[in-house]
């Protein structure tokens, strides 16, 4: 990849982070609504990640009794299953939750994947991304720098 602005809008995250939802991609957060996965995976992520929110303390440690390993292969699952959804059309990168683990995990699905919607909905993400990278890069110094929402 050439810069972080392409890693941004070819590789979907998956992590817990307090923001409602598992899945990161191009600007942030993707809610589950506009992501159009299936219903059970959606499901899963869901309870993945209030399972997360339960394990840890107060000072985001993980709880007595937790076993970390089981979240990350849990975790990685769920990514398995989202890069399935999308094929190829983007990576799917596993951020592990547990100190000393092993850096990011890559995945990418096969040819169209299984889920047409979801697939078309981040392609879409991607390529909005882009459109906004190519216009910002467009702004010369010092010149407005206002963001545009929607169509002009």
């Amino acid at each position: 990849m050439s810069d972080a602005a392409e890693y941004l809008r070819t590789v979907v995250r998956v992590f817990p982070d307090y923001a409602g939802t598992v899945l990161w991609f191009a600007a942030g957060p993707v809610l589950y609504d506009e992501a159009h996965l299936t219903e059970g995976l959606v499901a899963e992520m869901v309870r993945w990640e209030a399972a997360y929110y339960a394990s840890l303390t107060d000072f985001f440690e993980w709880r007595p009794g937790t076993d970390p390993s089981a979240f990350d292969e849990q975790g990685l699952r769920l990514a398995k299953r989202l890069a399935e959804e999308l094929g190829d059309a983007v990576e799917v990168e596993y951020h592990h939750r547990r100190e000393g683990a092993p850096q990011p995990v890559r995945l990418r699905g096969a040819g169209n994947g299984t889920n047409a919607a979801a697939r078309a909905a981040f392609v879409g993400m991607a390529l909005d991304a882009k459109l906004e990278d190519e216009r910002l890069s467009q702004i010369p110094p010092g010149g407005d720098v206002r963001l545009r929402f929607g169509p002009r």
